[in-house]
């Protein structure tokens, strides 16, 4: 079977295309388990909420006057088990500092409060309300001098990382911009610096003109299998029209992207039920203003395969199937049109 290399433009990372890694034996359990917290009552469902401390912010129809009681349809709350915990009011972190306290703060954003367990248990409502309270959050972090960066993302399952079923994303606010985004960001002002042309919109237009990596297209939004996708069916979706920041989303913008997001993860799991899977958001670093290098996208990474030595030693990837093949099949589950 043929093989191939593919190196990512925008990362600079490469991806081994081997369609033969998928016919290797197997005895092991396939990473497409459920987690199965067996908490029982679960601390993420409504009339639970003593159970997660006071939230940072609920959004739903009728709140009242009380955020901690019922009537949320999202809502977000300090992370109990949090990566990072302090504050940066009392010594500021230094760029320099190889070695520092956990500055930082850790997030959980629920996404329902009914017990779902996947995407499509969700509702657009649901899906608007994440994606507002994300935006809210990243307006709220921005103010702060201290913090250079905050990460969006969704284990769901648990070869994706997640400890508990009931849908939620994190939020996880440092004060440093983590290695990939710097290296993403210092690519891409090189591509704008050498051509004059942000590399995402480059990309975006190549997708449209080359058509076999799209899965759809709205009229604010494009969703496509990059070329040298790290995973089976990992998915970009980013903005038509270049702008850097989330934050600068629009009402009309977010509306959208809740309904092609919410349709892409429940196509997701249609086309591989039960799997695993990460999303990130790729945003701009807080205190950068607008730029014209830089584009913000989510990445969605489905983890249908666990890495290896080779992924974890080298940081690069192989993937059995072809960004071209895994849009097709995603197009046709969605029935989507390109």
């Amino acid at each position: 079977m043929n093989t191939e290399l593919r190196q990512d433009p925008v990362s600079g990372q490469w991806t081994i295309f081997s369609a033969a890694r998928d016919h290797r034996p197997r005895d092991i359990e396939a990473v497409t388990q459920k987690v199965g917290s067996g908490l029982h009552p679960c601390p993420f469902c409504e009339g639970s909420e003593d159970q997660t401390g006071g939230a940072l912010l609920a959004i739903g129809d009728s709140l009242a006057d009380d955020p901690n009681g019922p009537g949320w349809r999202v809502r977000v709350v300090p992370n109990k088990y949090p990566a990072l915990n302090q504050t940066a009011e009392e010594k500021p972190w230094a760029a320099t500092t190889i070695c520092s306290p956990g500055v930082g703060l850790h997030e959980v954003v629920i996404e329902s409060p009914h017990h779902a367990t996947c995407a499509n248990e969700l509702t657009p409502e649901n899906m608007l309300g994440i994606l507002h309270a994300c935006f809210q959050r990243l307006l709220f972090h921005a103010r702060h001098p201290a913090w250079k960066y905050a990460t969006l993302f969704k284990n769901q399952g648990a070869a994706a990382g997640a400890s508990l079923e009931h849908c939620h994303s994190q939020i996880l606010v440092t004060p440093f911009i983590p290695p990939q985004i710097q290296t993403e960001w210092d690519r891409s002002l090189q591509f704008y610096q050498s051509q004059k042309e942000c590399l995402f919109c480059h990309l975006a237009k190549r997708e449209r003109q080359t058509g076999t990596r799209v899965i759809t297209q709205t009229s604010q939004f494009i969703a496509f299998n990059p070329f040298a996708s790290r995973f089976a069916w990992e998915t970009w979706i980013l903005p038509r029209r270049h702008v850097s920041c989330f934050e600068n989303i629009s009402s009309a913008e977010l509306m959208e992207l809740s309904s092609l997001f919410l349709k892409i993860l429940a196509t997701l799991e249609q086309t591989v039920p039960g799997a695993a899977y990460n999303f990130v958001l790729h945003n701009s670093p807080f205190h950068c203003g607008p730029t014209a290098h830089w584009h913000w996208h989510w990445e969605v990474m489905p983890r249908t395969t666990w890495l290896g030595g080779f992924e974890l030693g080298t940081g690069c990837y192989i993937n059995s199937i072809r960004p071209e093949t895994a849009a097709a099949q995603l197009r046709q589950v969605g029935s989507f049109s390109s």
